[in-house]
């Protein structure tokens, strides 16, 4: 046994080598262990870790070897049995004591990665007890460890695993330690901050603690007495615990606001600088949430609002503050906290606060003091996101000569320039949408950006270049003229562009002013009006040649500029070809030369995918003849299911051939549709990926409709898979606002698969074959209907449609599955809402409907 773990140390040592050789060898030990003597390996490295024989270099590494290869498969430690679990754990829990910071905390690492796995399944329920009688050991290093151990198990576990009971006693020990006496001692100070960052990490999980109110103001009071502390960090924790309470618990606060605010501003008004960072911080946090729930509409008064509550407290600070800087650096400075504060309160606060920065701009705009100046262009930048925008375009074209003039003006210090390259890429997309409107100002705004694309600063160009790409978006070739008005400028901005997007020694990786040309190139391309066609033509085919340019491996300076040049390459073209303003035999060209870089990368990548969909869309269906050759490279994109990127290009590239190649894509139906199948069938599969599999199921049942029949049983039951995801109970540990668009999306996608294949159905007098799905469709529907919150009116219009098209196609035979009152109240909900029968077509549909559910229900 001693040999064994002579063996071990000696490889451990190895593995820690400065002879890359010596390691790589040792990592390939360590890899066999691992596949073939995993439950001995895992038990001799927590003793090896747990003891004090070992060296602090070996004992770190045997901590990051047991966490790695327990997270990395759960299996790997689920096999193990009961017993060897409990040793290792036994030996990992013993190095907690150890006297070294470093080692307990990877001790503390390896039992989160344990918790990880166990907690989920009921196992190791026991661990926090544990932890929270370490913490009451007399030994402050002890308090400490445990401490920080239940910060890392908090990260690593969902918010639904602990227990109520659990949650209760975790925060009764973080009362406990906070009460004990400890001002100016040292290490109960460390005490408290190691106890706070640990409550932080705890925050997600005490939803419980603040619904109650007693259990609530306990918590509220203890934190907040932590804000006057002596020490600063311990201030800063505690404000940013309640910077964390506010983003997860914001409708709790309204009792404790008014203490809690004046506390902030007595900090504000006196503290260092990084306790005015954390108040801002906090004042940022609740103005994340007011303007998400502005945006979500929501109907809140604005005087529920905190900062409008205390717009006039708050203002002073703001414009006190703004006006410090310092030139030197690119940190988060308090002046930037002001603004993104500044930022959030005009899009939340009344009409005074607006008006108050309008004022302070006014005044200080044309200050000879240079930060005075920078602080009145940063509260202009603010002013850009305010709802009204009507309300502030005047004041933006009032603005326009001045800030040309200090932009083209050598003399006005970079950082002022920058800023304001910075506010004319936010006027660009904020008002751009007015700005192409008004001609004169479109053209000043087009003459300026091409004075400033040959400017020398690399980081005034860039931003330039962002500025012109998003007001050129907001040209509409279909509504407006000024897609003529940009045909003006046609040659002299390919010209410029085209220039940067060859420079070479303007490639870095924080201002990339050739990949930004490039993209502006696209963009300008997509959207210039026809009368430039020649000379858009002929830039497509100068970009064409320079995608052949990249497949010349000594081309460019490096490897990757020569990989970032076919990727932007991509993109730019890909907008070319939305507006068909080139040669098919250029297209063609293109495709080939795409093609090679694929064989040449022997991978292929997002961009290179996208823009086939591109050339699908321009050659329609004499795509076809493409398809042979780039059949391999994206059935090889629709594979890579672990690479997020790469297989919903593929998706969305496949959608459009389909698309555009009609039935004439039948030939590939089967060796795609399997491919579609076995996605929608893998619950391990990114899960954004399926709402895309269903879109390409409609494809194929409106385009190649006589192939996709043959499958028809197997697509109803992946079909009946999404709608049981659909139906998963909200409160779960996925209960985030990412997780409940996915579900809003998967329950469109179904919705519109249904549609698109009862359709089909229709069509070709198969309707019989549906009736087996019927009454599983309908309470699905029925569900989605009751569910008011979750529900939207796209959803709610879809579910009306399937059931109007069941009723005209089953008769009174499906109205014992019906429920008349729901549908009775959705339409009459969908009608009341003015927009919906604002539109035309929508109040024909909806007249159309309800004529064929009454037909059914109540005739």
């Amino acid at each position: 046994m001693q040999n064994q773990s002579d063996a071990l140390s000696q490889l451990l040592t190895a593995a820690i080598d400065e002879k890359e050789e010596i390691r790589t060898k040792a990592q390939a030990e360590i890899n066999n262990l691992t596949a073939n003597n995993l439950d001995q390996f895992l038990l001799e490295l927590s003793k090896k870790q747990s003891s004090d024989l070992e060296s602090y270099q070996i004992r770190q590494l045997c901590a990051t070897l047991i966490k790695n290869i327990i997270t990395s498969s759960e299996n790997n430690w689920l096999n193990l049995n009961q017993d060897l679990r409990n040793e290792i754990k036994k030996n990992i829990l013993l190095t907690l004591i150890n006297k070294d910071i470093n080692i307990k905390k990877a001790a503390g690492l390896c039992i989160a990665g344990i918790c990880k796995v166990e907690l989920p399944r009921g196992l190791w329920n026991d661990i926090f007890d544990i932890l929270i009688n370490a913490s009451q050991n007399n030994d402050i290093e002890i308090k400490i460890t445990s401490l920080i151990t239940l910060e890392y198990i908090y990260e690593d576990i969902s918010i639904n695993i602990i227990k109520k009971d659990t949650i209760i006693n975790l925060m009764n020990n973080y009362y406990s330690l906070l009460s004990e006496k400890n001002n100016e001692d040292k290490s109960n100070s460390q005490l408290i901050k190691t106890c706070l960052k640990s409550i932080i990490k705890f925050i997600p999980f005490i939803e419980i603690i603040i619904r109650d109110e007693k259990s609530n103001l306990i918590f509220f009071n203890m934190i907040k007495t932590y804000m006057l502390n002596s020490d600063e960090e311990i201030r800063q924790l505690s404000i940013i615990i309640f910077s964390g309470l506010i983003s997860s618990y914001y409708k709790y606060f309204e009792s404790y606001m008014d203490t809690l605010m004046n506390t902030l501003f007595e900090l504000l008004d006196k503290d260092s600088e990084n306790i005015k960072k954390a108040c801002f911080e906090f004042l940022l946090s609740i103005g994340e949430i007011e303007v998400f729930l502005i945006n979500n509409t929501y109907n809140v008064s604005e005087n529920y609002f905190f900062l409008n509550k205390y717009k006039n407290q708050i203002s002073p600070f703001l414009l006190k503050y703004i006006k410090t800087d310092n030139f030197d650096t690119d940190e988060l400075t308090l002046q930037k906290y002001c603004y993104y504060v500044i930022n959030l309160m005009c899009q939340c606060c009344d009409d005074k606060f607006n008006d108050d920065m309008l004022s302070y701009y006014k005044d200080n705009i044309e200050s000879n003091d240079a930060i005075i100046k920078l602080s009145a262009l940063y509260v202009f930048l603010a002013l850009l996101e305010t709802k009204e925008k009507q309300k502030i375009f005047h004041i933006v074209k009032q603005a326009l000569p001045m800030l040309s003039s200090f932009l083209l003006e050598k003399q006005t210090l970079f950082h002022v320039r920058k800023l304001i390259a910075v506010i004319m890429k936010s006027i660009s997309q904020n008002f751009g949408f007015l700005i192409i409107k008004d001609f004169e100002l479109f053209q000043k705004f087009m003459q300026l950006f091409l004075t400033l694309l040959s400017d020398s600063s690399k980081e005034i160009v860039s931003l330039i270049l962002n500025s012109s790409n998003k007001l050129i978006k907001h040209v509409k070739t279909n509504e407006f003229t000024t897609s003529n008005e940009l045909s003006q400028y046609a040659e002299s901005f390919y010209q410029i562009l085209l220039s940067l997007a060859q420079n070479i020694e303007l490639y870095d990786n924080n201002n990339n002013v050739p990949m930004n040309a490039l993209y502006t190139l696209g963009t300008f391309g997509q959207h210039v009006a026809n009368d430039s066609q020649t000379l858009t033509c002929n830039v497509f085919k100068f970009l064409t040649e320079m995608f052949s340019k990249t497949l010349e491996k000594n081309s460019f300076n490096n490897e990757q500029m020569r990989l970032d040049y076919q990727q932007y390459l991509c993109a730019s073209l890909s907008s070319f070809l939305a507006n068909k303003k080139c040669m098919e035999r250029d297209v063609r060209k293109l495709f080939n030369y795409l093609i090679q870089s694929f064989e040449q990368r022997k991978e292929i990548y997002d961009e290179g995918i996208s823009l086939v969909g591109s050339i699908s869309y321009y050659l329609q269906r004499g795509f076809i003849t493409e398809m042979q050759t780039f059949n391999k490279y994206l059935l090889h994109g629709l594979s890579q299911t672990d690479s997020l990127d790469i297989c919903k290009a593929s998706l969305i590239t496949l959608s459009q051939i389909i698309t555009y190649s009609e039935k004439d894509f039948s030939i590939y139906v089967g060796e795609y549709l399997k491919l579609i199948l076995n996605i929608l069938a893998d619950n391990t599969i990114v899960r954004d990926l399926k709402p895309r599999c269903l879109q390409i199921i409609s494809d194929l049942f409106m385009f190649c409709r006589q192939e996709v029949f043959k499958y028809f049983v197997e697509i109803m039951k992946m079909i009946g898979g999404a709608i049981q995801a659909c139906q998963i109970n909200y409160g779960t540990e996925m209960d985030t606002i990412d997780f409940i668009n996915y579900i809003i999306g998967l329950k469109e996608a179904v919705l519109e698969t249904l549609s698109c294949i009862f359709s089909a159905v229709q069509d070709e007098g198969k309707t019989e074959e549906f009736i087996p799905y019927a009454k599983g469709i309908v309470e699905f529907i029925n569900l989605i209907l009751r569910e008011e919150g979750q529900s939207n009116i796209d959803i709610i219009r879809s579910c009306i449609g399937i059931i109007a098209d069941f009723c005209k196609s089953y008769g009174k035979n499906i109205k014992p599955i019906l429920n008349a009152n729901l549908l009775k109240d959705c339409i009459e909900k969908f009608k009341a809402n003015e927009e919906n029968m604002e539109d035309l077509q929508m109040k024909k549909f909806i007249s159309w409907a309800q004529q064929c559910i009454s037909d059914v229900l109540f005739v």
